[in-house]
């Protein structure tokens, strides 16, 4: 309907002719564009809360690392995110987030960890563990955090033994029960249940109470069961003259603590405000106490069954964490209104589960529990295989005959729950990889002192779970200690913690025998229940230089070497350091260091020493020192920095009292770091 025409109106002859283009293969065109790349990261994220002085996050607080992807990410297994804090390296743990852009990795603080400047997360801080993280296309993602990377957040200071001094606050109010009366009012003799839920567990004496408003009455719910938890129970039973036919309400200032107490571990007395979590004339809760008893619920009739919760648990005994013949998959559903005599109709209660392309259906074995749980057992089969995970979907329970729906508790593909019926048996038994120490010395001349906490990280093949107190014995001069288990079950890094008492003297360094690892009455199994091998065997350790003990020592004045860093930018070929590179060397005090001349540090340059000058940093606590790569330098496994590599080159490093500082660099030395290849005569890119 338009016109093309010229200016004197003349239309435009339309046809192509020989300028008509046929089947251009420079121009290929295709329904759809394959995906090829996997997820990447675009984002890096602590959160949490931190209990302690000035909001340091002490024993017991957890510390989240969010990592956000461009583009949705599926988890398998449990992949973790290394946490620098202060010498020490944490694993988070896969928490959340699969199926979104958004995982989450959790790392709980424990009474050792200490961290003066801030937790970090390094470049190459995320690692699968076994497991992947992948997209829809299975492609996997990149894990190289870049320049996302997390140095030394000031919001996240650890201090593992410091006091507690948060007060426990109010994270949630819910009201329960099952009213008896016509459409589900609750009369006389009706139990109202409220739960309180706090941010962390909370200890009870006395008799607290939480004052319920119903109709114009007050009365009060009397506390039950809770302590040493985080969710509360108060209780109310309905009296014959109480009517609220608009619902029970309470009120923000409903809990009250009527001479008892509610207090976290360390003492803080909980806040007892509701706030936003007051619950105000809920309609799910009207009462008429004169009310009668309406007749009891069926399947299909007011109040039928609802599923609340599945849980699944059981053994993968399988190489790979597969589930294999004979192995036994166990699944428990919460039911609400479930009849008291449902076990008489056991034969016609069922579950299906979804195994790859096939179903299975197996029958209720009971329950523990009289109170609202049905338990199934599934034994594997030889020919059951599914390696994304089995399902159950939303209509795969019967109950008495009558389907039950189980709603957002169906469960699609768990990732934990692999099936392959012949899969090879994993009997293999979890080994010793590695051992290190580490720790914070404050003695005098960088020695352990009395209350120092010496840590041992023991490194297995695979992921290890631990139950009980097992522990390492460490060698300190002529005695032995133990240092008890303090995290990582779950993980392949076990952390054991042992605190310097003041008798403790080793002027040689600690060891840590062949022998050290015992269970303790406790267990070290992988998931297949296989016991693993305590032997430390290569990886002992024997007297140990960086581990000087002196349980007396004074608490040192002169500034101590708390980290060494490398950094620097390569331009040559496949990321090498080439001639003109600056490498630079960053050496942290823990506290403010003056520098007088040119001080350095020894670079380890395959089989060469190099000298990086000191630069900058004097009346800081960070003092840089640089080196410029010459043509002949060569390093294929990285550079090096030892111990002993800073030097005065005769001048000074001291404080502000003229003490001068500790030199030696201990546990932070660096052995061929393998992010500073160095090939002097390479190209430039």
């Amino acid at each position: 309907g338009g016109t093309i025409a010229d200016g004197a109106g003349n239309a435009a002859a339309l046809g192509l002719g020989t300028r008509a283009i046929t089947n251009d293969g420079g121009f290929a065109v295709w329904g759809f564009d394959p995906d090829t790349v996997g997820p990447k990261v675009t984002g890096v994220t602590l959160s949490g809360t931190g209990r302690g002085a000035g909001g340091a996050f002490v024993a017991g607080d957890a510390i989240t690392v969010e990592i956000e992807f461009h583009e949705a990410a599926t988890v398998t297994g449990t992949p973790q995110v290394a946490l620098t804090v202060g010498s020490a390296t944490r694993q988070a743990g896969y928490a959340s987030g699969s199926g979104t852009s958004s995982l989450a990795f959790r790392y709980t603080v424990v009474a050792a960890d200490r961290d003066a400047n801030g937790v970090g997360v390094g470049a190459t801080a995320l690692a699968l563990n076994g497991g992947t993280i992948q997209d829809s296309a299975n492609n996997d993602a990149t894990l190289g955090l870049g320049s996302h990377a997390v140095g030394d957040d000031a919001n996240f200071v650890v201090d593992g033994s410091g006091t507690d001094t948060v007060a426990p606050t109010i994270t949630g109010v819910s009201l329960s029960g099952t009213g008896r009366g016509a459409s589900g009012v609750f009369i006389a003799g009706d139990a109202i249940v409220v739960t309180v839920d706090f941010d962390e567990a909370v200890t009870v004496t006395g008799a607290p109470r939480v004052a319920l408003t119903i109709g114009a009455a007050t009365r009060q719910a009397a506390y039950v069961s809770g302590s040493g938890t985080s969710s509360l129970v108060f209780r109310y039973a309905v009296a014959a003259e109480d009517s609220d036919p608009d619902g029970i309400s309470v009120g923000a200032s409903a809990l009250a603590l009527n001479g008892g107490t509610i207090a976290d571990g360390a003492g803080n007395a909980a806040a007892l405000g509701l706030g936003t979590r007051a619950v105000n004339d809920d309609a799910d809760f009207t009462v008429d106490g004169s009310g009668a008893e309406a007749a009891a619920p069926t399947v299909a009739g007011a109040n039928s069954p609802t599923v609340s919760g599945v849980s699944l648990w059981g053994i993968p005994r399988g190489v790979g964490g597969y589930f294999r013949e004979g192995d036994s998959i166990y699944v428990s559903l919460r039911v609400a209104h479930l009849p008291g005599n449902w076990r008489q109709a056991i034969r016609q209660t069922l579950l299906t589960f979804t195994i790859g392309s096939a179903t299975r259906q197996v029958t209720s074995f009971g329950s523990g529990s009289p109170t609202g749980y049905v338990g199934f057992r599934y034994d594997v089969q030889a020919a059951d295989v599914d390696l994304d995970g089995i399902s159950i979907g939303a209509s795969a329970f019967v109950l008495d005959g009558t389907t039950v729906d189980l709603g957002t508790h169906a469960i699609s593909n768990h990732p934990n729950y692999r099936v392959h019926g012949n899969a090879v048996r994993d009997s293999v038994r979890p080994v010793v990889t590695g051992v290190t120490l580490h720790g914070s010395a404050t003695g005098a001349s960088g020695v352990f002192r009395a209350g120092d906490a010496l840590e041992v990280t023991v490194e297995f093949n695979e992921a290890a779970t631990v139950t009980g107190t097992p522990e390492v014995a460490l060698t300190i001069g002529a005695a032995t200690r133990q240092a008890a288990y303090a995290s990582g079950s779950g993980t392949t890094s076990l952390v054991f913690s042992y605190t310097v008492v003041s008798g403790d003297t080793d002027a040689n360094g600690v060891g840590v025998g062949a022998t050290a690892l015992a269970l303790n009455s406790g267990t070290i199994r992988d998931a297949a229940s296989n016991n693993a091998t305590l032997g430390l065997g290569s990886h002992a350790i024997s007297n140990d230089g960086n581990f000087v003990v002196n349980g007396s020592a004074a608490v040192a004045v002169e500034p101590l070497v708390t980290g060494v860093t490398l950094s620097g930018t390569a331009t040559g070929a496949s990321g090498v350091f080439r001639a003109g590179d600056e490498i630079e060397v960053t050496v942290e005090f823990n506290e403010v260091a003056i520098v007088t001349g040119r001080p350095q540090v020894a670079l380890t340059i395959g089989s060469t020493t190099r000298q990086a000058a000191y630069v900058s940093g004097s009346g800081t606590t960070s003092l840089v020192f640089s080196y410029a790569v010459v043509s002949g330098d060569t390093d294929a496994n990285g550079v090096s920095v030892g111990a002993t590599a800073l030097a005065l080159n005769s001048g000074t490093i001291r404080d502000a009292d003229n003490n001068d500082a500790t030199l030696r660099l201990g546990i932070h030395a660096i052995t061929d770091d393998g992010n500073f290849v160095v090939t002097g005569n390479a190209a430039d890119v």
